[in-house]
This record gives structure tokens, C-alpha cells and sequence, in this order.
């Protein structure tokens, strides 16, 4: 079983935004094969987000970013398909809110909740999708 990925972000530096805002962009690659090498899935992923912070809360601060970015992959795998022409493509938008704790404010350095709407996708599940994440140092 071969899997690659590569992913690179980079986020906005203390001081280079006002304090109140935080940004982001993230892109994400990958590679697959073998399911006995039918050869070659490939996805890949650009990820922006930005937003402002709508408060303080307890030892963080609560953020509101809206989230766009566009994903694409050759074997449509993402969505447990697979298509006559391989492919599968969309945008996607939405908003995530994020909790970020103080250095040490909390046994957890963040908590998100996105909600990510699919925009016009080319062979893909059309919908909603809602994640939860929850980080921590040890």
C-alpha cells in the first residue's frame, strides 16, 4: 500500500494583521496507489480562511472565519466513487469558529467547528459537511 501526502499552510504572523483578525491558507496533496496499481489517484486540495475574533472567552479567544477553497482528485475516492472519466472536482465555503486557548489557560489548545457548503461539483456528493476538532499538546 504506497500513500504520500505533502501539506503546506501557511498563517498570518502576530503583528502582520490586526490582533482582532486571523488568516490562513493551507494546500494539501496526496497520491495512492496500489489497489493494485490501477494507477494513479491523485487529490489535492487549496484551503483560504479569514475572519475576526468575536471574543474573549474564559482563558481564549472565540474566532469567526469564513472558509472557500476548491479540491480535485483523478479517481473521485474522496466520495467513495469512482467515475468513468476519473475525476472529480468542486469548490466549497463556509464558516468555522474557532476557539483558541491561552498558552496556559486549558489542557486544549483549540476547538473548531466548521460548516462547509459544496459549490457546483463535477462528479462529488453535493451538500453539507460539519466537522469537529479538538487539539491538544502533550
Amino acid at each position: 500500500m504506497n500513500r504520500w501526502a505533502a501539506t503546506f499552510q501557511l498563517a498570518a504572523l502576530a503583528g502582520a494583521v490586526p490582533a482582532r483578525w486571523r488568516g490562513m491558507g493551507s494546500l494539501r496533496l496526496e497520491y495512492g496507489p496500489p489497489l493494485e496499481a490501477e494507477k494513479a489517484h491523485f487529490e489535492s486540495c487549496l484551503q483560504l480562511q479569514a475572519g475576526p475574533r468575536l471574543a474573549r472567552l474564559r482563558a481564549g479567544q472565540l474566532y469567526a472565519l469564513g472558509v472557500a477553497g476548491y479540491r480535485a482528485s483523478s479517481a473521485a475516492r474522496q466520495e467513495g466513487n469512482f467515475f468513468h472519466n476519473r475525476t472529480s472536482q468542486g469548490a466549497f465555503a463556509g464558516l468555522l469558529f474557532s476557539w483558541e486557548a491561552a498558552p496556559q489557560g486549558s489542557p486544549f489548545s483549540s476547538l473548531s467547528i466548521a460548516v462547509l457548503r459544496d459549490i457546483r461539483p463535477r462528479n462529488a456528493l453535493l451538500g453539507w459537511r460539519a466537522s469537529l476538532s479538538l487539539k491538544s499538546g502533550f
